[in-house]
């Protein structure tokens, strides 16, 4: 049990002081489960975070608009984001999971 998780939301940083602490966990929970070196995590990690943010927003704008063409500009849009791209890149950042999931 972690201590200074006082809430659920508390692992994406949006309780009230609260610091989002769930791409660590999960970080050092994959690390645990699969005996990977932190290199090797560092780099395995943000690549699945950016595959699954791709796969989540596609899904997202798909079910807003049944045009193909949207979901796939849509898409572009969300991994050429500065922000996406600076928090999914060979670093284990603390926002970068929550945009991952944002689209959900």
């Amino acid at each position: 049990m972690i201590g200074w998780i006082i809430h659920p939301l508390s692992y994406f940083g949006i309780y009230p002081y609260s610091y989002p602490t769930g791409g660590i966990v999960l970080f050092s929970s994959i690390k645990a489960v699969t005996g990977l070196s932190d290199s090797s995590l560092l780099f395995t990690v943000p690549i699945l975070y950016s595959l699954f943010g791709m796969c989540s927003i596609f899904l997202s704008s798909r079910q807003l608009h049944s045009n193909r063409l949207f979901s796939i500009f849509t898409t572009f849009i969300l991994i050429s984001y500065q922000l996406f791209i600076m928090t999914t890149w060979m670093t284990i950042g603390t926002r970068g999971l929550f945009i991952t999931f944002t689209p959900i």
